[in-house]
This record gives structure tokens, C-alpha cells and sequence, in this order.
């Protein structure tokens, strides 16, 4: 999968940062004056899903800013994977390591491409990860994957159950 295990962040890594659209208007007062104007001019609203690419003092890219979905993590950067170039990418946020977890979780979900037969072309995107978080997904995986076969579909639900239903709201999860 498309994680790289790290003790310190990587200093060609892309940040990836995460905002809710009720909190982007102080974002974008606190943010550098070339960012205020390259979101304004790109029309960035925070949209969930929605991301921007930052640039540095160069005019190069130094990180993305994306809208956060308003509820669940597990979708938090599964929703802008696609949408990013290849690169190594880190996340730089506020959340908890449960949170962490299921948006990298996400992540890794998003990337996958059965490719055994067939090359999926796609860009290699890769999500930094600390030993711990990165100990924890792939727990998850290992779980659903053992010895290289694929998947049983009952160990896949039964471990997915509980990290797909702390992310969905209580009104719409469904038994």
C-alpha cells in the first residue's frame, strides 16, 4: 500500500492540511498573504473534498489545503487521494491517533488497485506514517490479508464494521 513508516517528517514531503469550511475563513486570515490570494483567485471554499494546492515563496508546491467531509474519518483523505499528483505527502493536524487511524486507513483503501494481472498506471501517492499509526493499518490489513490470498470477505466486514461505523453518523448507520 501507499504508506511510508517515518520517525521525523520528511522535508520533500507535500503537508496536507485539513480544514473545515466553518473554520476556513480564520484559516485564510492566518494564512501567508500568497495563500489568501492563490484561494481567493481559485475560487477554494473548503468544500468537503475539495483541495488547493499551496504554493511556497518559489511559486513551488509545498502542501495542499482540503476541505474536511463534515462527519466520519475514514472518507478524510480517501476524499482527495485521487485528486493529488504523485509525491509523499504528510499530514499536519489536530486529530487524535484514532483519528489519524482511519483517515489513513482511508488512504490506503482509496489507493488500492488489484494489479496482480494488469499495472493500474496510476501515480504512486505516498502517506507518511509514524510507526504507530502505521503498526495500527497495518494490523487492519494484515487482518483482511493473510498469506498473500485474498480477503475473506467475513474477516474483511468484521474488521472494517467498527471503523466504517465510528465514522458514519449514528442517524444513518443501518445493522
Amino acid at each position: 500500500l501507499s504508506y511510508l513508516v517515518i520517525e521525523e517528517n520528511a522535508p520533500t514531503a507535500h503537508t496536507l492540511l485539513p480544514v473545515r469550511k466553518a473554520e476556513f475563513k480564520d484559516w485564510l486570515r492566518s494564512a501567508p498573504a500568497r495563500h489568501q490570494r492563490w484561494a481567493e483567485a481559485c475560487g477554494f471554499e473548503a468544500k468537503p473534498g475539495q483541495s488547493l494546492a499551496l504554493p511556497d515563496e518559489d511559486g513551488n508546491i509545498s502542501g495542499y489545503v482540503f476541505g474536511m467531509q463534515e462527519e466520519g474519518w475514514l472518507f478524510q483523505l480517501a476524499a482527495v487521494w485521487r485528486d493529488l499528483p504523485a509525491g509523499q505527502y504528510t499530514l499536519t493536524c489536530n486529530w487524535t491517533r484514532d483519528q489519524v487511524c482511519q483517515a489513513s486507513l482511508g488512504w490506503g483503501l482509496a489507493a488500492y488497485r488489484f494489479d496482480r494481472y494488469r499495472k493500474n498506471g496510476q501515480p504512486v501517492r505516498t502517506l507518511q506514517l509514524t510507526a504507530e499509526v502505521a503498526a495500527r493499518v497495518r494490523s487492519f490489513f494484515g487482518t483482511i490479508r493473510r498469506n498473500g490470498k485474498s480477503p475473506d470477505p467475513r474477516a474483511m466486514r468484521s474488521c472494517l464494521l467498527p471503523a466504517v461505523s465510528s465514522s458514519v453518523p449514528s442517524a444513518s448507520r443501518q445493522t
